[in-house]
């Protein structure tokens, strides 16, 4: 995990993991934003931004069936 990196939700024996990384308001937009990657290395295969880190985990959730299959 890198720095930036603040959330492991999980990892596949391959090295391919699901991060989570927090953003922190701007002034055009006040709120906190969570980006969750699926990586490969230093490589992002899927991203996605949500609003707020609940949302974040349930997607990662989600992914995690997805990227089961090997």
């Amino acid at each position: 995990m890198s720095a930036d990196e603040l959330v492991l939700f999980w990892k596949r024996h391959d090295g391919v993991r699901c991060v989570a990384i927090k953003h922190e308001p701007t002034k055009a937009n006040r709120t906190k934003l969570w980006e969750l990657r699926v990586m490969r290395m230093s490589r992002v295969i899927k991203s996605e931004v949500f609003s707020g880190f609940r949302a974040a985990m349930q997607a990662a959730q989600v992914w995690r069936a997805d990227f089961l299959v090997d």
